[in-house]
């Protein structure tokens, strides 16, 4: 099941190659803050709180991992859509920890903060 989250990037995006047995992979990770904004009663909304959701997009296409990599920058407002994992890692004092991830399938900048737009000419595999 897929889900949507949006909120703005808390670094810019790190591109990693993987090589399997079907040739490389590219991974394009990055954390997004998703906001907890709930009505304050008076017609607008407050925050309560929020979480960071890593995220993942993975792509065989180099070029187009390149073209993610470079727009996804720190304090980027995005839209991100995929299904949820949970991962495990240990922190720095060795301690396990759990969150959640997720899968990315599609990520688009919100508009809120885009002031020009370039189009490919022709359309690509992703």
């Amino acid at each position: 099941m897929e889900i949507t989250q949006n909120g703005n990037l808390g670094a810019d995006a790190v591109r990693r190659t993987a090589s399997t047995p079907e040739g490389e992979r590219y991974a394009i990770n990055f954390r997004v803050f998703v906001e907890n904004r709930v009505p304050d009663g008076s017609g607008g909304y407050k925050d309560q709180g929020g979480f960071w959701l890593g995220c993942t997009r993975w792509t065989r296409n180099p070029d187009f991992a390149d073209r993610l990599t470079a727009l996804l920058r720190k304090g980027q407002p995005v839209i991100v859509i995929g299904s949820l994992r949970q991962d495990a890692w240990k922190d720095e004092g060795q301690n396990e920890q759990r969150g959640m991830a997720m899968n990315v399938s599609h990520v688009a900048l919100d508009t809120i903060a885009v002031k020009d737009v370039t189009f490919l000419k022709e359309k690509t595999d992703e």
